[in-house]
């Protein structure tokens, strides 16, 4: 592969320069040494210089100042310039790659100040952030009383209140007489120099601590997990008066839980106790934890990250930085023992290789640019002497500086009187929910908006983590044993290779193998009570073997199953997931086709009492993405095993255009604003976080 869409050609030809000091290690030069093919010859063979397809010359500038903090300054400087002379461009276009993680602090620091949204993109690391260390520490000290350490951690959370005074009395009280600071909160009462507001928190604190250990005797990490952050206050303390902070403190929470469910998935026993004991031990062998990447999902804004964690991106501007002598490249660590050459049966490659693997990696973060890369370094980054630039700045075409950018005193990130570069007034608190808002929209998204706004934010502004319910699990599991049921017969309705027999002429899927799907894909979480689950798992059987039943001779190969996609909308994409697609007729230039949704409530009485809004999307997502005639629509009910189907016209896809086009510019410029009544709020998920909630 030769061609380039992303870099401009005169960065790849650059870069390519670069990458040839790294012979005679390279695959080209090896293979020229091995063969001795050249020319043309060595290009059929293997290429390794690019041509671009982004066509006209990017930017290839270096930029050298006094000191770190003009550094980091110049940069959102430079990016504000940039952003000011390209109109289009957003926070998304511009990255700034660091070569270890502590070098990105001061940009991070220098971009908040200046109120320009970032994101820090890592890859490990969840396990070791404070609000999640809160959370595992609440659920160490669940399953052991006496883990003093983690007791400390959880009443020194601000939701507690509690005074660094007073916890100290109570852990000198323990050491005094030698017991745990469990213990010692079990005799609160007897403890002279606490106040008396003091003593009767340590009570309650006591008596949700009892509650949720009974918790964990009957329910999953997660339930108990979602009990704590409610009764403590931890939910509202996260989602009120929401910062840049607060909103990363969600997703990482929120990544827990997922981490969570996955255990509880893969385990058969999900006790709190089991959760402890295998976080302990991966902890323990370095497991970190993933952090969220990147995600389409996630608000405008400047990414801060690795090289390595760029590898395999694009951004149109990157900024690599702290390109002095010891940062890039860095300093090799030479291993502790030393492996006689004798040993070693591989080839040993001339050269060195730690250089080689660095100068690799500063090529990577090179030809992540597609129409500029700055390249920034300083004398000053503490310490007595003068920092050299880094070699790789020589070896990729720049000298020493002709002269330093000289970065005004005022403008120094020190001085108070440091202006906004964007003229806008400097705002200490968080990112507006416009800069939150996610990128691409979905059905389920407008249905919240329009049912309250204030839903809205909590869902998927805030994406604060909600408890599961019993209809969700239900839902999932039909959902999913229906996918797997029609991916087994998508399979075996293919002619057999080698007698050319018709499948269709013998049994496709049994019954016996749909009720195996069935438990296979059956959640058993959420639901009210253990009689609750049973019963609601008795009516998932019922209604899968009528639609068996039903449909069991007649099945035919779906063209789709959970076929996702993106649409248009004017300016805006709105995204979702078809169930299924059927073909109704075979046609050159798109089929006809009948589009499934399945449901598990009651069929309406007519097309007025139905919600087609959701088909119609599946409609135009079928005509304009995937180029083929949606015919028929179905809602299939399978509590009543009932289709409720219709076709679509084009006034009511324009209609529906309209709406959703409508809806998204309300989202987009409004201010969340609360909308409740007793039978919004009786059914939402953050009632017991919201302080307008109406529920009689």
């Amino acid at each position: 592969m030769t061609e380039n869409y992303r870099s401009k050609q005169n960065i790849l030809d650059r870069a390519y320069d670069f990458i040839q000091l790294n012979n005679p290690n390279r695959l080209e030069a090896r293979l020229v040494k091995a063969t001795g093919l050249i020319g043309s010859e060595l290009e059929s063979k293997v290429i390794k210089k690019l041509t671009s397809t982004n066509k006209g010359k990017g930017i290839f500038e270096h930029i050298h100042v006094k000191s770190l903090e003009d550094e980091v300054l110049g940069v959102v400087k430079k990016m504000v310039e940039l952003k000011k002379k390209h109109t289009k461009l957003s926070w998304n276009d511009f990255a700034v790659l660091v070569r270890a993680n502590d070098a990105a602090t001061p940009f991070m620091n220098s971009l908040a100040y200046h109120n320009i949204p970032y994101q820090y993109v890592a890859s490990r690391g969840l396990f070791s952030k404070p609000e999640v260390m809160d959370l595992i520490s609440y659920l160490k000290l669940l399953d052991n009383y006496h883990e003093s350490g983690a007791l400390f951690r959880v009443l020194s959370m601000a939701v507690y209140e509690f005074r660094l005074m007073d916890i100290m009395r109570l852990m000198e009280f323990a050491r005094r007489k030698n017991i745990s600071l469990f213990e010692t909160l079990m005799k609160v009462r007897s403890i002279s120099n606490l106040d008396p507001q003091t003593i009767e928190k340590v009570i309650k604190f006591m008596e949700t601590m009892k509650k949720h250990a009974e918790a964990t005797k009957t329910q999953n990490v997660a339930q108990v997990l979602y009990q704590f952050m409610n009764d403590s206050g931890l939910m509202k303390q996260y989602t009120r008066n929401v910062n840049r902070e607060k909103a990363e403190k969600i997703l990482n929470i929120r990544e827990f839980f997922s981490y969570v469910t996955e255990f509880e998935h893969r385990e058969d026993d999900a006790s709190v106790k089991r959760f402890v004991e295998q976080l302990d031990l991966a902890i323990e062998s370095g497991e970190e934890g993933s952090l969220a990447g990147l995600s389409e999902e996630g608000p405008e804004a400047v990414k801060i990250m690795t090289i390595h964690a760029a590898k395999g991106l694009e951004f149109t501007y990157v900024f690599l930085v702290n390109l002095v002598d010891k940062r890039f490249p860095t300093i090799e660590r030479k291993d502790p023992i030393e492996i006689p050459d004798g040993l070693i049966k591989e080839t040993i490659p001339e050269g060195d290789v730690h250089l080689e693997e660095e100068r690799r990696l500063f090529y990577v973060g090179v030809t992540r640019a597609k129409d500029g890369v700055f390249f920034t370094s300083a004398d000053d980054y503490g310490g007595a002497r003068k920092k050299k630039l880094s070699r790789f700045l020589h070896e990729i075409g720049f000298g020493e500086p002709a002269r330093k950018t000289t970065i005004p005193k005022q403008a120094s990130l020190l001085d108070n009187r440091f202006q906004d570069p964007l003229g806008a007034k400097l705002k200490k608190e968080a990112p507006s929910f416009e800069e939150l808002l996610p990128h691409k929209f979905s059905f389920t998204q407008l249905k919240a908006f329009e049912t309250c706004p204030y839903q809205y934010r909590f869902a998927h502004i805030l994406k604060v983590p909600v408890r599961g319910k019993g209809v969700f699990s239900f839902g999932k599991s039909i959902h999913q044993t229906m996918k797997d049921f029609y991916t087994l017969v998508q399979k075996r309705l293919k002619p057999d290779l080698f007698t050319q027999e018709n499948a269709e002429t013998r049994p496709v899927v049994s019954l016996k193998e749909f009720m195996d799907l069935f438990e296979k894909n059956w959640i058993d979480e959420w639901y009210d009570s253990a009689a609750h689950m049973a019963e609601r798992k008795t009516q998932g059987k019922k209604f899968l073997e009528e639609f068996y039943g039903k449909h069991a001779n007649s099945l035919t190969s779906p063209k789709f199953l959970e076929q996702p996609f993106n649409i248009k909308i004017g300016e805006y994409t709105l995204k979702g997931v078809i169930d299924r697609v059927d073909v109704l007729e075979r046609k050159k230039g798109g089929d006809s086709v009948e589009i499934i949704d399945y449901k598990t409530g009651r069929v309406p009485k007519s097309k007025r009492d139905a919600d087609l809004e959701q088909l119609l999307i599946y409609a135009i997502a079928s005509k304009e993405v995937f180029g083929d005639e949606p015919k028929k629509m179905t809602y299939y009910f399978l509590d009543d095993n009932q289709e409720f189907s219709f076709e679509p016209n084009d006034a009511e896809i324009r209609k529906v255009k309209e709406r959703i086009r409508g809806t998204i510019d309300m989202i987009k410029t409004s201010d969340f604003k609360p909308t409740p009544s007793v039978h919004v709020c009786k059914n939402c998920d953050f009632k017991d976080i919201c302080e307008y909630r109406v529920l009689s």
